[in-house]
Parts: structure tokens; sequence; C-alpha cells
């Protein structure tokens, strides 16, 4: 078990981010910002992303690499991705309570970090503020993964996951026309590199016990998935929700069955190039 105990003058931190916004964009991902957080709030959160760094013995990585949600009615949470993920496992560090609060003009935060043995990796998210940038991502995403991986996609109707779904596509080297498959429940895409299986159980009113797929030889995506799918041993899964910002998504990735190593990698790369993308 580690611990990190941090306090942070809220004035002083207030003054530092309103002469940079560059250093507000630094020490929070934008999902971290999408909900207007004033400046106390702020500082809470980097007390407690500073905890954390003290936890850990020190930051490797990005300040996005620790992203803080929760809040006001809600209990904070701590999500960890890339070279920060690595590196509470190499310690052995899986489970994280966090307890913040602010008194006397001071923010304090303090982190009780530990191994669980029951626990699945913790969920990473990402905010995409455009259907391009979805499709970009989806890209990103095609591009590291694996025959037999399985993308599992969860969101409202119009919330993004044929977009995402025609990204992966891409990725994977795929040329085909990439559509959503509600009547035909599975279209399959060829590609050198084994391909992809579309499918979308939209309409199914009862589950499978078996698609009849050829999972270890292609990338599966699913939309809106059935406990079939939710019951095998390895999946990625992406929930999509919508914010107030028009054609703005937040993408939170849960894992289950993969290497610690392969989620920081996956999320690494995923954040190093949504970053590159907006700076553009």
């Amino acid at each position: 078990m580690r611990t990190g105990v941090d306090l942070v003058d809220i004035i002083d931190f207030k003054k530092k981010i309103d002469r940079s916004n560059r250093l507000l964009e630094r020490l929070f991902a934008p999902t971290e910002l999408s909900n207007s957080y004033n400046r106390k709030a702020l500082s809470v959160r980097f007390a407690l992303k500073e905890s954390v760094i003290k936890a850990l013995g020190g930051l490797a990585g990005t300040w996005h690499d620790i992203q803080t949600s929760g809040g006001t009615h809600l209990p904070i949470s701590v999500s960890l991705s890339g070279s920060m993920l690595l590196k509470a496992d190499e310690l052995g560090l899986n489970e994280w309570a966090a307890s913040v609060t602010h008194s006397s003009g001071f923010a304090i935060a303090n982190v009780v970090a530990q191994h669980n043995t029951t626990i699945s990796h913790p969920p990473w998210s990402i905010q995409v503020p455009t259907c391009g940038a979805t499709e970009c991502l989806g890209y990103v995403l095609g591009s590291v993964l694996k025959p037999g991986d399985v993308v599992l996609l969860v969101g409202e109707l119009g919330a993004g996951k044929t977009t995402f779904t025609k990204g992966i596509a891409a990725g994977l080297g795929i040329e085909s026309a990439v559509v959503s498959p509600t009547f035909t429940l599975v279209r399959e895409h060829v590609a050198q590199n084994g391909g992809m299986n579309h499918v979308d159980c939209y309409r199914l009113i009862h589950d499978f016990d078996d698609f009849d797929l050829d999972l270890d030889n292609r990338v599966t995506v699913v939309e809106w998935p059935l406990s079939f799918f939710w019951n095998l041993p390895r999946y990625l899964s992406f929930k999509i929700d919508f914010t107030s910002k028009d054609n703005t998504r937040i993408f939170t990735l849960h894992a289950k069955g993969f290497d610690i190593k392969e989620l920081a990698f996956i999320t690494h790369t995923m954040s190093q190039s949504h970053t590159m993308s907006q700076s553009q």
C-alpha cells in the first residue's frame, strides 16, 4: 500500500493558470475541463494529481496520464493511462481511494493506493469534438489492433458507433465501404491482416449462444453488443456519451482480459494522436 498527500494554495494556483492557458491544458485533459470546473475545483483536482504522483514516486509520462472525474454530487475518482498506468502496475497498485477538501485557502488531497486481485482495469476516457475526430480516433485504434481483438461499442442512436467503426476499418487497411449491418447482422471485411467482422445487434430480440464468427483471425467490432460478447474472456468496450457541446462525444474505455502493458500502449497511443490532431 502507498499513500500520497498534497496541499495547494488556491489563490497562488489560480494566478498561475490565469496567466497561462497552456499550463491549464498541460495539467488537465479536455474531459476534465468539459464540465467548466471553477478555479477552486481545479486546484483540488491538481492537488489530487500531485498526491498520485507522490504515491507513485514521481511523474512518468504526462499529466494527462492521470485523470480525475466525479466531484460535486459524485465521489471523486482517479484513473491512470499510459506511462502512469505502467508505473502503478510495476508497483502492484490497481485500486485507488481518494479524498479531497479545501480549507483556509488551501486545497487538500489524499490518496491511498493498494493491490486488489479482484479489480478490473480502471476506465479511461477521452473527449472527441467532431465526427471527423471520431473517425480519426477509430483509425488510431485500428492501427494497433490485432486479429482476435474484440471491440464493443455502446451508445445511443447517433452517438457515432458506425463512424468510429469506419475509422477502425481504415486503420486495419480495409478499403471496402463500411455501413451499419443493422439488417444483415454481420458484414465481413477482408484485408491483408485478416480483416474485420462488423456486427450490429440492434434489431435482435433474443441472444445467441454462438454467432458463428471467425473471432480468432479477424478484428471484431460489435454495435449494441448482447451478453454473448460481454461473456467473452477478452475485449475492449467503448461507451460513447453525448455532451452539451454540438457533436462532442466522450469515449470511455473499459477493458477485460488485456495485459496492462497492452492497455497502456493503446491508451497512450490514442491520447497522443488525439492531442496532436487538436494542436494542428
